[in-house]
């Protein structure tokens, strides 16, 4: 055991018997998948790039070796996100993608900016294309809120030629707040599996919790003003809107 209660490491890198491994695969010529099982991000940046396949898989459990095994012979989509960003450096850390918006952070002079994978990034056997998307208004009432009263639509379609699940990410970006907030913040996401050329209209609604926050007499409220909305892919932005809440 490397990590885990009462063992660490001092270094993000892999041992140096895996590196070692890897080198000599890529020596080969030979196309390699990389499968980390781990409690923590590594720095994988060199063993990345030597693979043509990268599978994150934490510590996937009893059935885990079961499900990577399904997924390595194609016969389901792997459809799973990351829920921290994977550094390239151990000196970047922290990396975090919802860092405060009072200033630029994790920026380094002599490193490639940004995380090697940010935070919620994730791909697919298939592919999908989402389209029509749709916001019920663009102004709120306060009160309104508490009926979860705004409505992002949308339509997906899995255009490729595998059944597998899509996961489409909201994110938020208050504008005005009176206490400095996030760049943006995760608020809702919706998983759908979908047959191959099949379409779906779905639905993502945020409330009075979703658009609150503490503030400075650690009350959590809802404040006016304006909201950037961000949908993503895990891969690219796919839409945003603005929108105002007022009393």
């Amino acid at each position: 055991m490397d990590c885990g209660e009462g063992v660490d490491c001092a270094s993000l890198e892999l041992p140096k018997i895996q590196r070692k491994l890897t080198q000599t695969l890529a020596q080969t010529g030979s196309k390699i998948v990389t499968v980390l099982i781990q409690g923590r991000p590594y720095v994988i940046t060199d063993i990345e790039s030597k693979s043509q396949g990268l599978f994150s898989c934490f510590y996937p459990g009893m059935q885990g070796g079961l499900a990577l095994a399904e997924i390595l012979f194609g016969k389901v989509s792997p459809s799973g996100h990351l829920s921290v960003s994977v550094p390239r450096h151990v000196g970047q850390l922290p990396v975090y993608y919802n860092y405060k918006a009072s200033y630029a952070a994790m920026k380094y002079y002599d490193l490639e900016q940004g995380p090697l994978y940010p935070f919620g990034y994730g791909l697919s056997y298939s592919s999908f294309e989402y389209y029509d998307f749709n916001i019920n208004k663009p102004e709120f009432n306060l009160e309104e809120l508490d009926q979860g009263s705004v409505v992002i639509s949308y339509f997906v379609k899995n255009t490729g030629n595998m059944d597998a699940a899509t996961v489409l990410l909201l994110y938020i970006r208050d504008k005005q707040a009176s206490v400095i907030r996030r760049v943006k913040e995760l608020k809702a996401f919706d998983k759908q599996y979908l047959a191959q050329g099949t379409s779906i209209h779905r639905k993502l609604i945020l409330n009075r919790d979703s658009l609150s926050y503490w503030d400075h007499n650690m009350k959590f409220i809802a404040e006016e003003g304006e909201f950037e909305l961000i949908l993503s892919d895990g891969v690219s932005e796919l839409w945003n809107i603005q929108i105002r809440l007022r009393k």
